[in-house]
């Protein structure tokens, strides 16, 4: 048996993270440009709008930091003074935008770029931002996607 935690009404709910400095469970809402939190001791859901979709985030040393993987380009976004600052432009061909993304152990952001047209093309790919560079490559030669993580 399960419950709803949280009526959010999201468009397109995804990227659910746990916090476990902040005991927030965080998630974006990609259609509607918003990074949510929820804080299951207080119920309280907090909400950061966004200046255009939000494919996928990380955590950062700092709770009030996140990476985000905005649809055109890579930053560090402050949720205490909602700024965000841009470390790079998405890499990805004319026609994507960034998707769904997580870091991995030596903490560099490992992400995907989808085609946001319709009908899709497969012209997405996987990309790495380095974290000792903070630049950007191509991590997997993997040239025939789509939309790398399923979503359609």
């Amino acid at each position: 048996m399960f419950s709803i935690a949280v009526d959010a009404r999201n468009t397109l709910g995804e990227c659910p993270l746990w916090c476990d400095k902040t005991r927030r469970l965080f998630w974006t809402d990609i259609e509607g440009s918003e990074l949510l939190a929820f804080e299951g001791d207080s119920n309280a859901v907090t909400r950061w709008s966004l200046p255009e979709r939000l494919g996928s985030f990380a955590l950062t040393e700092k709770t009030d930091v996140m990476l985000m993987g905005l649809a055109s380009r890579i930053g560090f976004y402050d949720l205490n003074t909602r700024s965000f600052t841009e470390l790079v432009s998405s890499p990805g061909e004319s026609g994507t935008r960034i998707g769904d993304g997580r870091c991995d152990r030596s903490g560099n952001y490992v992400f995907g770029t989808m085609d946001d047209g319709d009908p899709l093309q497969s012209i997405g790919k996987f990309h790495r931002l380095n974290a000792a560079t903070l630049c950007t490559d191509q991590y997997v030669d993997i040239t025939t996607i789509a939309c790398k993580n399923g979503q359609r």
